[in-house]
């Protein structure tokens, strides 16, 4: 699939831009909604779509959200948001960027065109969870917040294309099977991410769609939303959101959220200004914000394992003095019992206010694991 985007530049210079002012689309926001609710039908990117936004939020000076109609910049208070996406905003976490309006993006028929080729095939292979994100979006709830998105349920030119492409869409109807009306709300969905990706690329804002949107671009402009990095804040908020350590309880998480994003801010540990700072070294900033944020962290896995081989040689050492036994069974028992809770659990606060322990403790799904 050919880029609309004429330069985009190396995966350097997309951390840069990222870390000025970012943007998500409301289908994303509807995931990030989902990964913290108990409703029955779940977005299978859902997670994904929380953890790119986290991570958006936190790096980024200003995270705002584009529009897919004039018709939805105009009418109501936002009802077409989901609640998350509404809460972040009313905390001044996320901003409406009224002037970025998809339907005032020029559409060719050609493009249309290569982009259904790339869908037929992505639905082929995907039709498991396109049906379950299908279902998701046509539950009543948010088929009454996509009358405040768009007038209709389609771009006018997708309709028109849908129409004149009959063989073509019916054939993908009958093959997934899905009824016309699902594939066609969703590839105006998935083409509209290519309108808010030039759109946004445009005004120096770097996109990060939903999934579904993001198979959809090619290389180039896929490298305008990859936060090249070794650490994720979303990914350690959503493991421990999952091990339920944290709340999923947005007015809870926005807090957080933001107390993260001022220490990140002022400690200058965007993505674009640590890349150039030794790995060892950018560890250890990342961990210490975790750590004054009062995040819940864990024994390392390393420690644990020393423990161990600490219970099996006290063992092996006590055993054979007089009396040695009774010490060794009670020492083994206890460092052993420690060594056996791979991740031993440490409270936020712990880990904030005794500085010393630092050395000792990590963050689920903060780092990339290493190798040994």
């Amino acid at each position: 699939m050919s880029s609309r985007l004429a330069n985009v530049g190396s995966k350097d210079d997309a951390a840069n831009v990222a870390e000025e002012q970012s943007a998500i689309d409301v289908t994303a926001g509807y995931g990030f909604d989902n990964f913290l609710s108990d409703s029955g039908f779940r977005d299978p990117w859902a997670c994904q779509c929380f953890q790119q936004t986290v991570d958006a939020l936190v790096n980024s000076r200003e995270l705002s959200y584009p529009f897919p109609t004039r018709h939805s910049v105009e009418h109501g208070k936002y009802q077409g948001l989901a609640p998350s996406m509404f809460a972040l905003q009313d905390a001044g976490l996320l901003m409406p960027a009224k002037s970025i309006i998809a339907e005032e993006d020029i559409v060719t028929e050609p493009d249309i065109f290569d982009t259904f080729q790339h869908f037929k095939n992505w639905c082929a292979a995907n039709a498991e969870d396109l049906q379950a994100w299908i279902d998701f979006h046509r539950t009543p709830l948010y088929r009454e917040r996509h009358k405040f998105q768009l007038l209709g349920d389609v771009h006018p030119a997708i309709r028109t294309f849908w129409k004149e492409h009959k063989s073509d869409t019916d054939r993908l109807a009958r093959a997934l099977p899905n009824t016309m009306s699902n594939l066609r709300y969703t590839f105006d969905v998935v083409y509209r991410g290519r309108q808010y990706m030039a759109l946004l690329a445009g005004a120096g804002i770097t996109y990060f769609p939903h999934p579904i949107r993001a198979e959809f671009f090619s290389w180039n402009e896929r490298a305008r939303y990859d936060f090249p990095v070794s650490w994720s804040w979303g990914r350690l908020f959503a493991t421990l959101i999952r091990e339920e350590r944290l709340s999923a309880n947005i007015e809870e998480l926005i807090p957080m959220l933001a107390n993260l994003k001022t220490r990140v801010r002022r400690s200058g540990a965007t993505p674009a200004r640590l890349a150039h700072i030794p790995e060892p070294e950018k560890k250890q900033i990342i961990v210490a914000i975790a750590a004054e944020c009062g995040l819940p962290a864990s024994i390392k896995d390393v420690i644990c394992r020393a423990l161990e081989r600490a219970a099996a040689w006290i063992d092996v050492v006590l055993y054979g003095i007089p009396g040695g036994h009774f010490v060794s069974a009670h020492v083994s028992l206890a460092l052993g019992s420690l060594a056996l809770k791979q991740g031993v659990k440490i409270p936020g606060a712990m880990a904030k206010h005794l500085r010393f322990l630092r050395g000792f403790i990590e963050y689920p799904g903060l780092l990339e694991r290493e190798t040994s």
